[in-house]
């Protein structure tokens, strides 16, 4: 058989070799993610306290290009966001960290929240659906009534259906952002150095 198949063994050791490289951490695991702020002005939303410690929020922009950025890196990798201004560094350079992590804090939260009443909801969908065929069954009376019974039956698989709609896929999308909200939140922050070389 062997001698059937030309580098059978080189073909075999190549794929062992690719799985076992695989499985080492690289160091791509590390993510960096650069974030390039223009001006001062564009770090705090426009319609927002102009002071930081006054009620200022983040530019929702800078939350929704961090999230596009670490949706590919390993959930279990370190992250690091360089800032770099285009312009003048502001008073205060870690600002953006700051705002970031203070909207963050109550996305997260809320999140939680969410997940919880996902869950709550799924499983008492799953009760009504289950309890209505229960009772179905408990009447076999009710099956010489054919579309009451069909009623009750598709109404039964549509509650059940949602439950494992919210159960198994919204909780797993919503548990997705958290994670990768909680990467950005405890990711290392730090401030690009202007390149003189280039002025």
């Amino acid at each position: 058989m062997k001698s059937l198949i030309p580098g059978y063994h080189r073909l075999f050791k190549k794929m062992r070799d690719n799985k076992n490289a695989a499985s080492q951490p690289r160091s791509s695991d590390h993510g960096h993610i650069l974030l390039f702020i223009k001006e001062e002005g564009d770090i705090i939303e426009p319609h927002s306290s102009a002071k930081p410690d006054g009620g200022a929020i983040i530019n929702p922009a800078i939350i929704e290009y961090l999230e596009t950025r670490v949706h590919n890196i390993r959930h279990n990798s370190k992250v690091t966001i360089e800032i770099e201004y285009g312009g003048k560094i502001p008073d205060d350079p870690l600002l953006p960290e700051k705002l970031i992590k203070k909207e963050l804090k109550t996305t997260i939260l809320v999140s939680s929240k969410q997940n919880r009443s996902i869950l709550i909801g799924s499983l008492l969908l799953a009760l009504a659906g289950i309890g209505i065929l229960a009772f179905i069954g408990k009447f076999p009376s009710l099956n010489h009534l054919y579309a009451f019974n069909e009623l009750f039956v598709v109404v039964s698989w549509v509650f059940i259906w949602r439950f494992v709609e919210m159960f198994f896929f919204d909780r797993t999308k919503l548990r997705f952002r958290r994670m990768k909200l909680l990467q950005i939140f405890s990711a290392e922050y730090r401030i690009k150095e202007p390149d003189t070389a280039a002025q």
